[in-house]
This record gives C-alpha cells, sequence and structure tokens, in this order.
C-alpha cells in the first residue's frame, strides 16, 4: 500500500554502503508518529472495513470487503496497520463467488478468526463462513454454516469457555421468514450446539455477548403478526436453554444490532427506531439481568442516524460509532458518540466528507479510540476503507484524511521491467517518458511504502527524499501499463 504525501525523512550522515543495516536502523528510529490521524485505504473499485481490532499495543487489524481485487466479485479484504496509520500489510480470502467479512477476533497467536458470508462454498445460496489465519493473514482453515436457502453470520464473540459464539439469521432452518440464529463452535470451527430462538415471528439476529452467569444473550429483530419489527433480546441459561424472549421499541421499525453486559449486570443494546421521528434514529436501550427495561435513549430528531457498535468504558459510560446526518460534512458522517451511565448526550464527533461516511467498527485505546468504517469523499475510487484515530476527546489533531493506494489490484506479473538511471541514485530517479498520467510507489524491503505519489504525461524525472536502502519502484499508467525495478538509494 502506499500512502500520499507522506514520505520518508532525509538522513544526514556519511554514505552507508551497508544498505540493509542502514535501512533496518532508519526504520527502528523513524520520525515520530502522530498520536491521532484519519486515513483512507483502497483501489480503484469498492472497498470497506466493518470492524476493527487490536492486535498488540502498536498493530491494528481490520477487516470488511473488496471489489477491487481478489478470486470474485467480492473478498474478504483484511489490512494490517502500525499505530500511525501506516500500512503493515494486506490480504484477500475468498473464492469465485462472493465473500464479506462482518466481525473477527483476535486471538492468544495473533491470528484472526473471521465471520461473515460467502456463496464460493457450503450448502447452497449464501452460507455462513468463518476463517481462521495466522499472525501473517495467510488461511489455515475455513469453514462453512447453513442449509439449501441463504444464512448469513453477523458476530463472533468468545463464550467464555474455549469456544466462540456465531450470531446471524437462517433462512434454511426454522419457520418461514427468516429466523434469528445463533451457533456455538469450538477453536477448529466444529459446530457444538445451534439453536433459533423461540419467538414464534420472523426474526434475525445481530450480536450476542457470553453473560457472568454462564450463559447469553442475543439482540436482533422480530416482527410478530402484522406489526414492525421490535428490538428482540433473547437469554439463554448455562445449559443453553432459553430463559426469557422479549420485544423493545415503540410503533415502527426498531432494530438492535449490537449488545454488551454492563457493569451492574444488566444489558445495554445500541441499534436505530423509526418509532419516536419522522427520522431513522440512533437507539440506546439499557434492561436490567431479567429484561426489564431501565432506560431508553433515541438520538437524531432532525435527520437520519444510527449506531452500529458500542462499549461500556469502565466509569459506566458507553461509546458508540455509526453515521448522523443532522451534522458534519455533508451526506452521511462516520458519528462516534460518548453518552453518561442514564444514556444522557456527552459528546458527539463527526468524520467526513461532502459525500457519505459510515463508521461500523470501534475499538478503545489507552489514550483515545479508533473507528472503522467506509468513505465515498476519500480514498482511490469508489469507496474505501475510512479509519479514525482520535484522542481520549474524540478528536484528531488535524482534518485532512491521508490515502493510501493499495497496490493488489494490479498482479506483479504484469509489471514490465523498468529501465531507469542512475541506478544507485542519490534521490534523482530518471525514467522513460510516461505517455499518461498515472501513479508511483517507492516500497522499502520490508513492504513498507515511503512514497505513493501521482505522475504526469511525459514525465521524465522522479525525486524521492528516503533514507537509504533498497527500494522497489512501481509505476502503474490510468491507461493500463504498469512498470517496475529495484532501486538503489544512497544519501549524501
Amino acid at each position: 500500500m502506499g500512502t500520499t504525501t507522506r514520505t520518508g525523512a532525509p538522513r544526514n550522515s556519511m554514505i552507508d554502503r551497508c544498505l540493509l543495516a542502514s535501512l533496518v536502523a532508519t526504520l527502528a528510529t523513524g520520525s515520530v508518529a502522530q498520536t491521532t490521524w484519519r486515513r483512507a485505504y483502497g483501489a480503484l473499485d469498492n472497498e470497506e472495513a466493518r470492524v476493527v481490532r487490536v492486535v498488540d499495543g502498536d498493530r491494528f487489524a481490520i477487516a470488511g470487503s473488496t471489489g477491487s481485487f481478489g478470486a470474485g466479485a467480492s473478498d474478504i479484504y483484511v489490512l494490517m496497520v502500525d499505530g500511525a496509520g501506516d500500512p503493515v500489510w494486506s490480504r484477500t480470502i475468498g473464492g469465485p463467488g462472493v465473500e464479506v467479512a462482518s466481525d473477527m477476533l483476535v486471538l492468544a497467536d495473533e491470528g484472526l478468526l473471521l465471520v461473515g458470508t460467502t456463496t464460493s462454498m457450503g450448502a447452497g445460496g449464501y452460507d455462513g463462513y468463518l476463517v481462521r489465519t495466522d499472525a501473517d493473514g495467510a488461511v489455515l482453515w475455513q469453514r462453512s454454516y447453513g442449509g439449501a436457502d441463504w444464512d448469513f453470520l453477523h458476530d463472533i464473540r468468545s463464550d467464555g469457555a474455549g469456544g466462540f459464539l456465531l450470531t446471524g439469521q437462517t433462512f434454511s432452518f426454522g419457520p418461514n421468514g427468516g429466523n434469528a440464529w445463533i451457533l456455538r463452535v469450538n477453536d477448529q470451527g466444529d459446530e457444538l450446539w445451534s439453536d433459533i430462538p423461540q419467538i414464534l415471528a420472523p426474526s434475525a439476529g445481530y450480536a450476542a455477548t457470553p453473560t457472568a452467569d454462564g450463559g447469553l444473550a442475543l439482540v436482533g429483530t422480530a416482527s410478530v403478526g402484522e406489526a414492525p419489527e421490535d428490538v428482540v433480546v433473547v437469554k439463554y441459561d448455562p445449559d443453553d436453554e432459553q430463559e426469557w424472549a422479549l420485544l423493545f421499541g415503540g410503533d415502527s421499525t426498531d432494530v438492535g444490532r449490537d449488545i454488551v453486559q454492563t457493569i451492574d449486570g444488566g444489558f445495554s443494546i445500541m441499534g436505530s427506531t423509526r418509532s419516536y421521528s419522522q427520522w431513522v434514529e440512533a437507539y440506546h436501550l439499557k434492561i436490567n439481568a431479567s429484561g426489564g427495561e431501565d432506560w431508553y435513549r433515541n438520538w437524531g430528531q432532525i435527520n437520519d442516524q444510527e449506531a452500529l457498535e458500542h462499549v461500556e468504558l469502565p466509569t459506566g459510560e458507553f461509546m458508540s460509532i455509526g453515521y448522523t446526518r443532522t451534522s458534519g460534512g455533508g451526506g452521511k458522517d462516520m458519528f462516534l458518540l460518548k453518552s453518561a451511565t442514564d444514556g444522557g448526550f456527552v459528546y458527539g464527533r463527526t468524520f467526513g466528507g461532502s459525500e457519505d461516511e459510515t463508521g461500523y467498527g470501534l475499538v478503545v485505546l489507552p489514550d483515545g479510540f479508533l473507528c472503522a468504517g467506509v468513505t465515498s469523499t476519500y480514498g482511490s475510487g469508489g469507496t474505501d476503507v475510512f479509519i479514525v484515530r482520535t484522542g481520549i476527546d474524540g478528536t484528531t489533531e488535524f482534518e485532512t484524511v491521508e490515502d493510501a493506494f493499495d497496490p493488489l489490484s494490479v498482479a506483479e506479473a504484469a509489471y514490465a521491467t523498468l529501465p531507469i538511471h542512475p541506478n544507485p541514485s542519490s534521490g534523482i530517479i530518471n525514467i522513460p517518458p510516461r505517455s499518461s498520467a498515472g501513479r508511483w510507489t517507492l516500497a522499502d524491503v520490508r513492504g513498507r511504502v515511503w512514497i505513493d505519489g501521482a505522475f504526469a504525461p511525459g514525465t521524465t524525472r522522479l525525486e524521492t527524499d528516503v533514507p537509504s536502502g533498497i527500494y522497489l519502484l512501481r509505476l502503474i499508467g490510468n491507461d493500463g501499463t504498469a512498470a517496475s525495478t529495484r532501486v538503489t538509494i544512497l544519501r549524501p
């Protein structure tokens, strides 16, 4: 991947003839990174992020989908970035059909467990999909779940006993019309238990959380008779027997997207509602351990707004991520909301430009928050992955969004040899004149892109400002031409 306007800082030292040692030293002592930032990642088609997770103190894993590259019409797209937002690696996962990732866990060995949907394998139509990777994103195994009709998985959580809870919706099993669906699998993806909640209504499951008593609670939607959808919460005991199923909401459509068990033993649910306004509003519902309603809040009032994921802070306050049309740069904007212990408004932050941005994923960091979603305003084309790292007050130091172009979309075999001179170079690289405009990247031996910039037709000279080292120079023309070569940079 590459990053527009980002270059390595020059190093003032004698010419270092030991190039690899010089490069390693430079990377180890690079410039201090910004603690907050806004970044867009992708290529020429559509990319989006649905989830972000912390791998360690300085690396974050992001997953979603891509239409720019991969084996089929849509593939799972996984990125690893460092604490400054610089790309570490990217991978695609999938077959000739459609694959998307909806949620993800980071395992003890730093491998990933991704859940979503596939049409490339399984029993037919769409099937639930679970993929296990190693720490470098390589697939170790994959499983599908479902029947002959359509089946989807939206959420994965550890069950606290070495296995995992998968939540979604099935059209293959149970009554007609679609059903909330919960599965328990072991660490190899083998199904141990599954259930369709006894709701006696068409339903969908969007998330489930293990509970302190050894059971679990599922949230989603259900529609009884001719009534609109309501939020449904289903509680199971430690023996996986259903204890209760309760509906919440008003006189119109209400959807529960996310659930967490709260510090007081109750449950916090986030989603959307149409019951209290002409607009779609964010819906925050708090219930006690027995399912009794403590309070609810609806946010929006003057335009559309939704909440898609949330966390409870150690203080008992809440952070949620979603989108709003009530404020911001235009269209939908990614929206980070902090709520009080009673659901009251503390602050809201918008991130976006003139087009649409939506936030789907959120994690809490020691010094702030990391938000993941999709942008139509920024990036390389179509929609792009949109990641925002904020401070503890939910703001970023700068509003500038840096674009990172992912060259996965151009196969290595498609690159012709690029003649350049001089090589080694002190930073000025002469190339044959280009017949069309395009992009050029300069990546080091570890795959980190130091320069990702544009070139104009007729360009014959590229200027670099990077440390001494061995680099891969790539040129990708808008006319479909591509060329690459190795170049040695020796800084005076």
